[in-house]
Protein backbone atom coordinates (compact mmCIF):
# COMPACT_ATOMS: atom_id res chain seq x y z
CA UNK A 1 0.00 0.00 0.00
CA UNK A 2 1.57 3.42 -0.77
CA UNK A 3 1.67 6.42 1.67
CA UNK A 4 -1.13 9.44 1.62
CA UNK A 5 1.69 11.85 0.32
CA UNK A 6 1.24 15.45 1.07
CA UNK A 7 3.13 18.45 -0.35
CA UNK A 8 5.74 20.21 1.20
CA UNK A 9 4.47 23.56 2.82
CA UNK A 10 4.77 26.80 0.93
CA UNK A 11 5.10 24.61 -2.13
CA UNK A 12 1.38 23.53 -2.33
CA UNK A 13 -0.10 24.83 0.86
CA UNK A 14 0.21 21.04 2.87
CA UNK A 15 -0.63 22.93 6.42
CA UNK A 16 1.83 19.31 7.98
CA UNK A 17 4.39 20.10 10.18
CA UNK A 18 8.27 20.22 9.17
CA UNK A 19 10.63 19.52 11.66
CA UNK A 20 13.30 22.72 10.96
CA UNK A 21 12.47 26.39 12.04
CA UNK A 22 14.24 27.73 9.15
CA UNK A 23 17.20 26.70 6.34
CA UNK A 24 20.84 28.68 6.92
CA UNK A 25 21.57 28.59 3.16
CA UNK A 26 25.18 29.35 3.05
CA UNK A 27 26.58 26.86 0.56
CA UNK A 28 24.33 25.96 -2.86
CA UNK A 29 25.53 23.24 -5.23
CA UNK A 30 26.15 19.58 -5.29
CA UNK A 31 26.21 16.34 -7.52
CA UNK A 32 24.63 12.71 -7.69
CA UNK A 33 25.93 10.47 -5.56
CA UNK A 34 23.29 7.35 -5.90
CA UNK A 35 19.52 6.97 -6.55
CA UNK A 36 18.19 8.91 -3.46
CA UNK A 37 19.65 12.11 -5.79
CA UNK A 38 17.54 11.58 -8.97
CA UNK A 39 14.68 13.60 -8.46
CA UNK A 40 16.43 15.93 -5.68
CA UNK A 41 14.19 19.19 -4.75
CA UNK A 42 16.96 21.05 -4.28
CA UNK A 43 18.24 20.42 -8.13
CA UNK A 44 14.93 21.61 -9.37
CA UNK A 45 15.18 24.87 -7.43
CA UNK A 46 18.51 25.83 -7.98
CA UNK A 47 17.46 25.06 -11.48
CA UNK A 48 15.02 28.12 -11.65
CA UNK A 49 14.82 31.69 -10.96
CA UNK A 50 16.20 33.44 -9.32
CA UNK A 51 18.66 31.03 -7.68
CA UNK A 52 19.16 29.50 -11.16
CA UNK A 53 21.73 32.76 -11.30
CA UNK A 54 24.22 30.85 -8.92
CA UNK A 55 25.15 28.46 -12.09
CA UNK A 56 24.89 25.32 -9.69
CA UNK A 57 21.88 23.86 -11.43
CA UNK A 58 19.94 24.01 -15.01
CA UNK A 59 17.57 22.51 -17.03
CA UNK A 60 18.34 20.11 -19.52
CA UNK A 61 16.29 18.07 -22.12
CA UNK A 62 16.36 15.62 -18.93
CA UNK A 63 15.40 17.61 -16.43
CA UNK A 64 17.43 19.57 -13.76
CA UNK A 65 21.04 19.06 -13.41
CA UNK A 66 23.69 20.14 -11.04
CA UNK A 67 26.70 21.52 -12.60
CA UNK A 68 29.12 20.33 -10.55
CA UNK A 69 29.87 24.17 -8.79
CA UNK A 70 29.39 24.46 -5.59
CA UNK A 71 28.42 28.15 -4.29
CA UNK A 72 29.62 29.70 -1.45
CA UNK A 73 27.64 32.43 0.77
CA UNK A 74 30.17 34.15 3.24
CA UNK A 75 27.57 37.22 3.62
CA UNK A 76 25.32 34.58 5.45
CA UNK A 77 27.94 32.94 7.67
CA UNK A 78 26.57 35.32 10.61
CA UNK A 79 22.88 35.12 10.04
CA UNK A 80 22.36 32.71 13.22
CA UNK A 81 24.32 35.00 15.39
CA UNK A 82 21.74 38.07 14.82
CA UNK A 83 18.92 35.71 15.55
CA UNK A 84 18.27 35.76 18.99
CA UNK A 85 15.51 33.52 19.33
CA UNK A 86 16.02 30.03 19.25
CA UNK A 87 15.61 27.92 16.28
CA UNK A 88 15.82 24.47 14.57
CA UNK A 89 18.53 25.26 11.41
CA UNK A 90 19.08 23.30 8.31
CA UNK A 91 21.95 23.20 7.05
CA UNK A 92 23.04 24.35 3.91
CA UNK A 93 19.96 22.46 2.07
CA UNK A 94 20.71 22.92 -1.31
CA UNK A 95 23.93 21.31 -0.87
CA UNK A 96 26.09 18.92 0.95
CA UNK A 97 27.78 20.01 3.76
CA UNK A 98 30.66 17.68 3.24
CA UNK A 99 30.52 17.42 -0.44
CA UNK A 100 34.64 17.54 -1.64
CA UNK A 101 34.22 21.24 -3.78
CA UNK A 102 33.50 22.99 -0.47
CA UNK A 103 36.59 24.62 0.82
CA UNK A 104 37.74 23.23 3.91
CA UNK A 105 38.77 27.13 5.25
CA UNK A 106 34.75 28.04 4.72
CA UNK A 107 33.74 24.61 6.58
CA UNK A 108 35.51 25.31 9.65
CA UNK A 109 33.71 28.77 9.47
CA UNK A 110 30.41 27.44 9.13
CA UNK A 111 31.27 25.23 12.18
CA UNK A 112 32.32 27.66 14.67
CA UNK A 113 29.40 29.95 13.88
CA UNK A 114 27.28 26.83 14.85
CA UNK A 115 29.99 26.65 17.96
CA UNK A 116 29.19 30.20 18.95
CA UNK A 117 25.61 30.25 18.55
CA UNK A 118 24.62 27.96 21.23
CA UNK A 119 20.68 28.91 21.49
CA UNK A 120 20.22 27.74 18.34
CA UNK A 121 19.93 24.01 17.43
CA UNK A 122 21.70 23.36 13.59
CA UNK A 123 21.13 19.81 11.81
CA UNK A 124 23.54 18.74 9.13
CA UNK A 125 23.03 16.21 7.21
CA UNK A 126 25.43 14.21 4.15
CA UNK A 127 25.63 11.39 1.70
CA UNK A 128 29.64 11.69 2.07
CA UNK A 129 29.84 10.61 5.85
CA UNK A 130 33.70 9.62 5.43
CA UNK A 131 34.66 13.72 4.68
CA UNK A 132 32.32 14.38 7.71
CA UNK A 133 34.09 11.58 9.81
CA UNK A 134 37.69 12.81 9.75
CA UNK A 135 36.45 16.72 9.86
CA UNK A 136 34.59 16.22 13.38
CA UNK A 137 37.17 13.99 14.83
CA UNK A 138 39.60 17.18 13.80
CA UNK A 139 37.46 19.51 14.91
CA UNK A 140 35.01 17.96 17.57
CA UNK A 141 31.02 18.47 17.38
CA UNK A 142 29.49 21.44 19.24
CA UNK A 143 26.63 20.06 21.61
CA UNK A 144 24.10 22.08 19.71
CA UNK A 145 24.78 20.14 16.25
CA UNK A 146 23.05 16.94 15.48
CA UNK A 147 24.94 15.10 12.68
CA UNK A 148 23.50 12.73 10.10
CA UNK A 149 23.31 10.82 6.99
CA UNK A 150 21.16 10.24 4.34
CA UNK A 151 19.65 6.96 3.20
CA UNK A 152 17.36 5.57 0.87
CA UNK A 153 17.51 2.02 1.47
CA UNK A 154 19.19 -0.86 2.95
CA UNK A 155 22.21 -0.77 0.81
CA UNK A 156 23.22 2.98 1.81
CA UNK A 157 22.09 1.84 5.67
CA UNK A 158 25.08 -0.39 5.35
CA UNK A 159 27.33 1.95 3.74
CA UNK A 160 26.51 4.80 5.37
CA UNK A 161 25.12 4.55 8.69
CA UNK A 162 28.25 2.93 10.24
CA UNK A 163 30.42 5.21 9.60
CA UNK A 164 28.14 7.67 11.02
CA UNK A 165 29.00 6.15 14.08
CA UNK A 166 32.35 6.35 13.98
CA UNK A 167 31.68 10.39 14.15
CA UNK A 168 32.62 11.63 17.62
CA UNK A 169 29.52 13.43 18.10
CA UNK A 170 26.64 13.16 21.27
CA UNK A 171 23.83 13.91 18.59
CA UNK A 172 23.52 11.18 15.50
CA UNK A 173 20.15 10.94 13.61
CA UNK A 174 19.79 9.07 9.88
CA UNK A 175 17.03 10.32 7.70
CA UNK A 176 15.61 7.98 5.36
CA UNK A 177 13.86 10.38 2.61
CA UNK A 178 13.24 9.55 0.32
CA UNK A 179 12.54 5.97 1.14
CA UNK A 180 12.79 4.06 -2.38
CA UNK A 181 12.96 0.16 -0.62
CA UNK A 182 12.83 -1.78 2.32
CA UNK A 183 14.84 -0.51 5.26
CA UNK A 184 15.54 -1.64 9.47
CA UNK A 185 17.54 0.49 10.78
CA UNK A 186 17.24 -2.10 14.09
CA UNK A 187 21.10 -3.25 13.47
CA UNK A 188 21.79 0.98 15.01
CA UNK A 189 19.22 2.48 16.85
CA UNK A 190 21.25 2.05 20.07
CA UNK A 191 23.51 4.35 18.81
CA UNK A 192 21.22 6.94 17.28
CA UNK A 193 19.14 9.48 19.02
CA UNK A 194 16.58 10.63 16.46
CA UNK A 195 14.95 9.00 12.40
CA UNK A 196 13.12 10.62 10.15
CA UNK A 197 11.64 9.07 7.04
CA UNK A 198 9.65 10.19 4.22
CA UNK A 199 8.16 9.38 0.40
CA UNK A 200 9.95 11.45 -2.79
CA UNK A 201 7.89 14.21 -3.98
CA UNK A 202 7.35 16.28 -7.36
CA UNK A 203 6.72 14.72 -10.78
CA UNK A 204 7.71 11.06 -11.54
CA UNK A 205 8.10 10.48 -7.90
CA UNK A 206 8.95 6.80 -7.04
CA UNK A 207 6.61 5.01 -4.32
CA UNK A 208 6.85 4.77 -1.31
CA UNK A 209 5.08 1.92 0.37
CA UNK A 210 3.53 2.02 4.13
CA UNK A 211 4.95 -1.03 5.05
CA UNK A 212 8.56 0.17 5.05
CA UNK A 213 7.47 3.34 6.97
CA UNK A 214 5.79 0.85 8.99
CA UNK A 215 8.80 -1.23 10.09
CA UNK A 216 11.25 2.19 10.92
CA UNK A 217 8.46 3.69 12.89
CA UNK A 218 7.81 0.25 15.10
CA UNK A 219 11.11 -0.36 15.57
CA UNK A 220 12.10 2.77 16.88
CA UNK A 221 8.99 2.85 18.62
CA UNK A 222 10.39 -0.86 20.65
CA UNK A 223 13.95 1.34 21.00
CA UNK A 224 12.73 4.41 22.40
CA UNK A 225 13.96 6.44 19.35
CA UNK A 226 11.83 9.34 18.59
CA UNK A 227 10.50 8.89 14.75
CA UNK A 228 9.25 11.93 12.25
CA UNK A 229 7.80 10.62 9.37
CA UNK A 230 7.68 13.87 6.92
CA UNK A 231 5.39 14.98 4.20
CA UNK A 232 2.88 12.28 4.81
CA UNK A 233 0.81 10.36 7.21
CA UNK A 234 1.06 6.82 8.52
CA UNK A 235 -2.50 4.62 8.69
CA UNK A 236 -4.61 8.29 9.31
CA UNK A 237 -2.21 9.89 11.50
CA UNK A 238 1.18 11.88 11.84
CA UNK A 239 4.23 10.05 13.42
CA UNK A 240 6.28 13.18 14.17
CA UNK A 241 8.44 13.25 17.17
CA UNK A 242 11.16 14.89 18.62
CA UNK A 243 13.59 14.42 20.68
CA UNK A 244 13.52 16.23 23.87
CA UNK A 245 16.61 18.61 22.98
CA UNK A 246 15.62 19.33 19.33
CA UNK A 247 12.09 20.46 20.65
Amino acid sequence: MALSVTARLGAAGSGLPLWHDGCWGVVRGCTRVSSGCEHCMAEWHCARPPLVTHGVSRMTPFGPRWTGRVVTHPERLEEPLHIRAPLRLCVAAASDLFHDALPAAFLEEVWDVMRRATWHRFVVLTKRPERMRVFVRDHGAPDNVWIGVSVEDMERARQRVPVLLEVPARRLWVNAEPLLGPLTLSPWLAALRWVAAGPELGRGARPCRADWIRVLADECAAAGVPFWLNEARLDGELRQQLPVDLR
